[in-house]
């Protein structure tokens, strides 16, 4: 075999190897990317369902608020009205 001959198989066997773990690693940053996006949209969801929670929560506790001033005021009137008689 000639000497040119050698070189171009060693040639093509080291780009052959090289583009293997070209496309593995390529294919692995695509998984990374579809993972990444996945995430990214769960992670959406969670924190608009963590907002919507906590801003009912604000609600229901301003509800609790107005009812327990209401039920003090009451109170104060059922004590005040013992006390009078």
């Amino acid at each position: 075999m000639e000497t040119g001959v050698i070189l171009s198989i060693i040639s093509y066997a080291i780009l052959a190897v090289i583009g293997y773990f070209l496309k593995r690693s390529i294919e692995r940053i695509d998984e990374l990317e579809h993972r990444s996006m996945k995430n990214e949209v769960t992670v959406s969801v969670l924190e608009n369902d963590h907002k919507n929670k906590y801003d009912h929560m604000i609600e229901k506790f301003d509800s609790l608020t107005k009812s327990i001033d209401t039920l003090s005021i009451k109170i104060e009137t059922l004590n005040r009205e013992l006390k009078n008689n």
